[in-house]
C-alpha cells in the first residue's frame, strides 16, 4: 500500500490547514492503522473497525482531488488489494477526478455519435427545452443506468448534448 501521509506539494489554500481531501486521507489512515493494530481480534471489534475504515474510505472518495499525487492516493485506497473489485461509487469518483484533471473533455475513445445511436436503439430518447437537453428512456432501467454511467465516466455528456442540439437545430431549420 502506498504511503498515505500528507505530501508537502499538495495544493492548499492555507498551508497551515490541511485540505478537506488531506483530512479525509488522515481519517482513512487512522482507521486503517486502528484496524491493523487492534489487540482485540474478536469478530465484533473487527467488524466495528472495518466499518469505520469503509466509512473513512467513502469520505476520501467524496472529496475531489487537486493533483495527480492525490489521485494516486485515491487509487491506492480503491485498489488496496489488487484483486479487489471497487464499488461503483469509487470508480465514478476516480473518473470524475480524471475528467477534471485532464480538462473536462471527453475521453479520446468516446464516440458521441455511437453513444447516442446506441442509446436511442436501446429505447432512450431526448427532448430539448430552452437549449437544455433532457434524456429519457421507457424501459430497461438497469441497462440505461449503466449507459448513463458510461456517459458520465467518459466525460461525454457535453459532446452528446452538442450533437443533440445540432440535430435539434437541423430539424427546426
Amino acid at each position: 500500500m502506498a504511503d498515505l501521509t500528507v505530501k508537502a506539494d499538495s495544493v492548499r489554500s492555507n498551508p497551515a490547514r490541511p485540505t478537506r481531501f488531506e483530512q479525509a486521507v488522515q481519517r482513512y489512515h487512522y482507521a486503517l492503522n486502528k484496524l491493523r493494530t487492534e489487540p482485540d481480534d474478536s469478530d465484533e471489534a473487527n467488524d466495528l473497525l472495518a466499518d469505520a475504515l469503509c466509512h473513512a474510505e467513502r469520505g476520501v472518495m467524496r472529496e475531489p482531488v487537486a493533483n495527480i499525487e492525490e489521485l494516486r492516493t485515491k487509487a491506492d485506497i480503491v485498489f488496496d488489494a489488487l484483486d479487489s473489485i471497487p464499488s461503483d461509487a469509487s470508480v465514478r469518483s476516480l473518473f470524475a477526478d480524471l475528467i477534471r484533471l485532464t480538462g473536462g473533455g471527453p475521453s479520446r475513445l468516446f464516440d458521441p455519435a455511437y453513444w447516442l445511436q446506441r442509446f436511442e436503439r436501446l429505447g432512450g430518447g431526448w427532448v430539448v427545452r430552452d437549449d437544455k437537453v433532457f434524456l429519457f428512456w421507457t424501459h430497461d432501467k438497469d441497462m440505461m443506468s449503466d449507459w448513463l454511467v458510461e456517459l458520465e465516466v467518459r466525460g461525454g455528456r457535453p459532446a452528446v448534448e452538442a450533437l443533440i442540439l445540432a440535430r435539434n437545430e437541423a430539424r427546426e431549420a
